[in-house]
């Protein structure tokens, strides 16, 4: 049911947002779908999930939420406690317009994903990473993939991933995350913590739409969500060593021992597309050696 009410915030395409500005769906529409795996609802302006929804549909394995209005949302999800059959849950580039959240805000709720795999956060929009930020997902056991790309988070303590041995992908690529730094340095590279969302844009862009036009806006190119979104920087080869760690494409331009410790578990790092200047011996990975 994806694009039938799209999010038309820099859509590349001629869009007209819908009269009511979200789409409307019944509170039972779903009711009578027991059976159903897989609920698209992708770039629908919706801005908030009826619990009704998923009463009766036990068994969903996969939900796409991305590219709607759900950031106060993403804060409550009362309705994740109905779906905890849920292997895969992407709730990409939800971000509130002109909003620059300070941290990440999930619900309680999640922790009720006890079959969760994969979840996706690209495009939530905050500037740290912080302990207790990711509390609700320590019970989930069988989480393999976390994808925070795209959230121009700035200060990211890496040691947070520690509780989560499962997981076989971390990626914080395309963010704004910058060396380790004092009190002082807080917030990296960027001197005004009130750094606008409008600046990244055409990034932001590349990264969220689910259909891919011509450049005359007339035809998809791609109906494939599969195929055409979620491209990661990572090699298949390095994947194959064990859990990932991928912070391409940020500020890092010094590496320190301490940003790693307590990551031993990590067999693959991708820093590629920063601008390290530093002579590398070896030194700075001692934590990795596990």
């Amino acid at each position: 049911l994806s694009g039938n009410c799209p999010r038309c915030y820099n859509a590349p395409y001629p869009c007209i947002p819908c009269p009511k500005s979200t789409i409307e769906i019944h509170s039972k529409a779903f009711y009578s779908l027991k059976n159903l795996r897989i609920l698209r609802l992708h770039s629908n302006s919706l801005q908030s999930i009826p619990s009704s929804w998923f009463k009766n549909i036990r068994n969903l394995k996969e939900l796409d939420l991305s590219q709607n209005f759900l950031m106060k949302e993403i804060g409550d999800a009362q309705f994740l406690k109905f779906i905890p059959s849920l292997v895969g849950l992407d709730l990409s580039f939800n971000f509130e317009l002109k909003m620059y959240s300070p941290s990440l805000n999930l619900s309680k709720t999640f922790s009720s994903l006890s079959n969760l795999e994969t979840l996706r956060l690209r495009g939530y929009v905050f500037k740290e990473l912080r302990e207790g930020n990711l509390d609700p997902l320590l019970r989930l056991r069988k989480l393999k993939v976390l994808d925070l790309g795209t959230n121009f988070i700035k200060v990211a303590d890496l040691g947070v991933f520690k509780e989560f041995p499962a997981l076989k992908l971390i990626d914080l690529s395309v963010n704004k995350i910058s060396p380790s730094s004092s009190e002082n340095n807080f917030y990296g590279f960027c001197t005004n913590p009130r750094i606008s969302v409008e600046q990244y844009n055409r990034q932001v862009l590349q990264e969220m739409h689910y259909f891919r036009y011509d450049e005359y806006g007339r035809s998809c190119r791609s109906k494939d969500k599969e195929a055409a979104s979620y491209k990661s920087s990572v090699k298949e080869e390095c994947l194959k060593y064990g859990a990932t760690l991928d912070l391409s494409r940020n500020n890092i331009f010094f590496i320190s021992p301490a940003d790693f410790r307590g990551l031993d578990s990590l067999r693959c790092l991708n820093l590629s597309g920063n601008a390290i200047s530093q002579t590398l011996n070896g030194s700075e990975f001692s934590y990795l050696t596990g």
